[in-house]
C-alpha cells in the first residue's frame, strides 16, 4: 500500500472518529429537540378543552429541553461540520505537500497565493456558535442556583460564574461581528512569499473601507511556540514568546487607493528565531502579525498567521536586511 494511501486512510480515520464521538451529543440534541415541539404540541392541544387561564405549560421544562437541545445538539453539529471542513483541507494540503515537498510555505493556499485574510467574519461565527453551546449548558443553573439558596445552600451562588462567563463570550462575538461589519474582509498582500529568516516582512494591510485614521497604527510581529499537552478533560494549550517586535505607523505613512485603506507593513526578522511549522498540531512554531488603532466606535483590529522559513539551500545570501527592528516606520 502506498504512502498516499495510508495518508488519507488516516484523514478519513480521524474524521470518522470526530464524527462517531458527535453522534451523541447531536442524538440528545434531537431528542431534546423533539421533547421540545412535544410539550408545545400537548400546550396547544390542551388549550381547546382546559381553561386557557391556567394552561398546563412547565417553563422549567421547556427550557432546559430548549437549552439541551442548542447546548447538545450545536456541538454535535458543530463538530461534524469541523470534521468535514478539516477533512478536505488536509487532503488538500497532502496533495500540495506532496506536489511540493521542498517549499513548505505552498502547503498553505493562503501563503501560496500571498494574500492573507483576517477572516473576522469567521471568528463572530465562531465565536457566536462557541457562546450559544456555553450559554446553552450554563442558563440551566438559573433554575438550580434559587433552588439551591432558597435551601440555605448559599455556595451555589458561584455557579452563576458560568452565564457571567457565557455574557462575556456573547459580547466578544458581538464585538468581533461589528468590526467585521465596519471594516469588511481585512486583508495582508505581502511583498514577497514567504519571509526569510534574516530578511524582512513586508507588505500591506488593505482595508476595503476609507476611513479617516484617528491615531497612528500600532503593529505587532511575534514568534510563538504552541504547545498542547495531556488529553481528554486535561487537555491544555500554552504558549511561548520567543521573539516579538513593535512598530508604530504614523498617520502620514497611511494612504487610500479606490476607497481601500493602505498600512505598510515592514519588519526586520532575525534569524535566530525558528520558522514556521506546523507539521504537529500539538507542538507549533506560529509568527503572527497584529495591527490596531483607536477609532471613534469600534476599534480596528487585525490578526494574521504569516509563513517565516529559512532560506533555501542554494540561495545566495542576499536576503539578510540590515539589523532593526522595534522602530518606529
Amino acid at each position: 500500500m502506498t504512502m498516499v494511501r495510508w495518508a488519507k486512510i488516516k484523514i478519513f480515520s480521524g474524521a470518522g472518529c470526530l464524527i462517531l464521538f458527535a453522534l451523541p451529543f447531536l442524538s440528545v440534541g434531537v431528542f431534546a429537540a423533539g421533547y421540545f415541539f412535544h410539550i408545545i404540541l400537548a400546550w396547544t392541544r390542551m388549550q381547546f378543552w382546559m381553561e386557557p387561564a391556567a394552561p398546563p405549560l412547565d417553563p422549567e421544562k421547556l427550557m432546559l429541553s430548549m437549552v439541551f437541545t442548542l447546548a447538545f445538539g450545536g456541538a454535535g453539529t458543530g463538530i461534524i461540520c469541523a470534521a468535514v471542513y478539516g477533512t478536505r483541507r488536509l487532503l488538500e494540503t497532502a496533495a500540495l505537500q506532496r506536489k511540493y515537498p521542498e517549499e513548505p510555505w505552498r502547503w498553505n493556499r493562503e501563503w501560496n497565493a500571498g494574500v492573507l485574510h483576517a477572516n473576522a467574519k469567521l471568528g463572530a461565527v465562531a465565536l457566536f456558535f462557541f457562546a450559544l453551546i456555553w450559554n446553552g449548558l450554563s442558563l440551566s443553573t438559573l433554575f438550580v442556583v434559587p433552588r439551591e439558596v432558597r435551601q440555605g445552600n448559599t455556595a451555589a451562588l458561584l455557579v452563576l460564574a458560568f452565564p457571567l462567563v457565557g455574557a462575556w463570550l456573547l459580547y466578544k462575538a458581538v464585538h468581533k461581528y461589528l468590526q467585521w461589519r465596519r471594516f469588511g474582509n481585512v486583508t495582508f498582500e505581502m511583498a514577497s512569499v514567504p519571509a526569510f529568516l534574516g530578511d524582512r516582512l513586508r507588505g500591506t494591510i488593505r482595508i476595503p473601507v476609507a476611513l479617516v485614521m484617528e491615531n497612528s497604527v500600532t503593529t505587532h510581529l511575534k514568534c510563538v511556540h504552541s504547545e498542547t499537552t495531556g488529553s481528554g478533560k486535561n487537555r491544555h494549550t500554552s504558549e511561548k514568546v520567543l521573539w516579538e517586535a513593535e512598530k508604530i505607523v504614523p498617520r502620514h505613512m497611511l494612504s487610500q487607493e479606490r476607497r481601500t485603506t493602505v498600512i505598510p507593513v515592514e519588519f526586520h526578522i532575525p534569524d535566530t528565531p525558528p520558522p514556521s511549522d506546523d507539521t504537529d498540531a500539538d507542538d507549533k512554531i506560529v509568527w503572527r502579525l497584529h495591527a490596531e488603532t483607536s477609532l471613534t466606535g469600534v476599534d480596528f483590529s487585525a490578526d494574521f498567521e504569516v509563513p517565516v522559513f529559512d532560506v533555501p539551500e542554494g540561495i545566495p545570501d542576499t536576503y539578510a536586511g540590515p539589523p532593526g527592528g522595534g522602530e518606529n516606520i
